[in-house]
């Protein structure tokens, strides 16, 4: 009988989900707290063993080939789900421990800057963030105490909570409105436009009524993050969820240069773990949620008006 293959390595995998969520090896090496070269070994065996070439390299950048885009989308989740589960039983030795899983940008962009109020409130609680964007369905919730989507619509099979209102927007560094400004929808043909998903400018404008538009190019990330942050530096158009970008707008970092919020909503919303055995924290937190939420949606609300006064007075 022929050998079986031989096991991949599980660290090669880390290594692997670590560049393709980055596309940057030294970020990833950070990530790791390994070396440069340690990395880019790691993905080289991988590469061999599996046979298929996961990166393609154009001078100094990365792009993750077809075979690697496919590992990724199985490996990423599986990868989430054992950090989670490492988490949750290194948390059972502290009953002060809440493990929480969002989305990577909603992380670094809302959550983070805010989590300070929580502390001040509960010095006790240490908080360990996993960061993922795995349907409700993929990520069991046995594995982490709450968990952060942004959902079209609340799921019969779960009992999310909606505590933040979100909507998918256009904006971009004033500079770019300085060059050509954007009055309506179609003025967006004339700009380059930057998001993170596939085909989410389409659906967007499907959304808004706007159709056979053709804008000038289009440029695609791997994280909402990175889209956000080729707007500051005047690339393009981002289409970004709102709350993500209020402080930006606030502070004339980036412009919103059109009072489309209805167009494409879908609200953040948590969903606490009925298997969570520090269900005081999970209920403190949540409420804690529930409040930043509301503060959040308020100054959200306060900023159109002072953009758009003319749609706030009907």
């Amino acid at each position: 009988m022929p050998s079986p293959p031989a096991a991949v390595s599980l660290n090669a995998l880390r290594a692997f989900a670590a560049v393709a969520r980055d596309l940057s090896v030294s970020q990833a090496a950070r990530d790791l707290g390994v070396t440069h070269g340690a990395v880019s070994r790691q993905i080289s065996g991988l590469e061999d063993e599996l046979g298929v070439t996961l990166f393609d390299r154009h001078r100094n950048r990365l792009a993750l080939s077809d075979a690697g885009r496919a590992l990724f989308a199985d490996v990423a989740p599986a990868i989430e789900r054992l950090q989670t589960a490492v988490h949750q039983v290194r948390g059972h030795a502290s009953p002060a421990t809440l493990l929480i899983n969002v989305p990577p940008t909603f992380a670094m962009r809302w959550l983070i800057p805010r989590l300070s109020s929580f502390q001040r409130r509960r010095p006790e609680v240490e908080i360990r963030l996993t960061t993922g964007k795995s349907p409700l369905g993929d990520l069991p919730p046995s594995g982490v105490d709450i968990i952060i989507r942004r959902l079209q619509q609340r799921s019969p099979k779960h009992a999310a909570v909606p505590f933040l209102s979100a909507s998918l927007v256009p904006v971009c560094a004033p500079e770019l409105l300085e060059q050509q400004p954007i009055r309506s929808p179609s003025d967006l043909q004339g700009h380059v436009l930057l998001h993170s998903k596939a085909d989410e400018w389409s659906d967007w404008f499907a959304k808004a009524g706007v159709t056979g538009l053709r804008p000038r190019s289009e440029l695609v990330f791997e994280e909402i993050y990175f889209a956000m942050q080729a707007a500051l530096d005047g690339l393009g158009v981002a289409l970004v969820p709102s709350p993500l970008v209020t402080d930006d707008v606030a502070a004339g970092r980036l412009c919103m240069p059109l009072d489309l919020q209805d167009v494409d909503t879908r609200d953040y919303h948590y969903l606490a773990s009925p298997f969570s055995r520090r269900k005081d924290l999970v209920h403190a937190f949540c409420q804690w949620l529930s409040t930043e939420g509301k503060d959040s949606n308020r100054l959200a609300d306060e900023l159109i008006t002072t953009l758009f006064p003319a749609s706030a007075t009907g």
